[in-house]
């Protein structure tokens, strides 16, 4: 439990600026760049998940309705030696759209078994490839590509321990962030409490200003 939420908010959204800045990188990525970047992931999604917990976010932001998609297990399982081979791993031809609510997103996140960012890079043309992508180029064709194209940030690939031999999850990285300023924003007006003898505690009520949300 937290007491001071404003304190975790203002990091959230430290952290939005941050990616965004990373949306559309001038060079490859290196380790590094890879490793702040999931660093940086697990760290909003567990300030989301302790401000959840202590009453500092709205019903109406926990619950809402955020785009993805998820691909079905190819059959092969997941272990600590193969989960870097993401194509062979997850049926990427038949995408599944759905709709992620923010505690679903919080558990993935941070018992997250597979976190696999997805950079796009464009040519001229405006034909676009990604490590995920069917293509009929020679590798040099590609490699040309890549080193004379736009980049950007697209998505996240994603999966917990206990969902990696079932499916992949990805959702886009422009809506992470709608959903760090969404939190990070989050302004509660009144708190009022009620003791619940069932749980030994007290429920919450929040009032809050009705415009506090965000669309997806």
């Amino acid at each position: 439990m937290i007491s001071f939420g404003e304190i975790w908010k203002k990091e959230l959204l430290k952290i939005s600026k941050r990616t965004k800045k990373r949306v559309n990188p001038e060079k490859d990525w290196t380790t590094k760049d890879y490793t702040s970047f999931e660093k940086d992931t697990m760290l909003a999604f567990y300030i989301i998940r302790k401000l959840i917990d202590g009453k500092k976010v709205t019903n109406k932001i926990i619950s809402t309705n955020i785009r993805g998609r998820k691909y079905k297990s190819s059959g092969i399982k997941v272990n600590l030696l193969n989960d870097h081979r993401i194509p062979e791993l997850f049926d990427f031809k038949n995408p599944i759209k759905l709709k992620f609510d923010l505690r679903f997103l919080v558990n993935q996140f941070v018992h997250s078994y597979i976190f696999y960012p997805v950079l796009s890079f464009a040519d001229e043309g405006g034909l676009k490839f990604t490590d995920l992508t069917e293509h009929h180029v020679t590798d040099e064709e590609l490699e040309v590509i890549y080193e004379n194209s736009k980049r950007e940030l697209e998505s996240i690939l994603f999966t917990s321990d206990d969902k990696r031999n079932e499916f992949i999850y990805e959702i886009k990285v422009n809506d992470l962030i709608k959903i760090y300023e969404s939190v990070g924003n989050c302004k509660i007006n009144t708190w009022s409490y009620e003791y619940n003898e069932k749980k030994s505690d007290y429920d919450v009520k929040l009032e809050y200003n009705e415009n506090t949300g965000v669309s997806f």
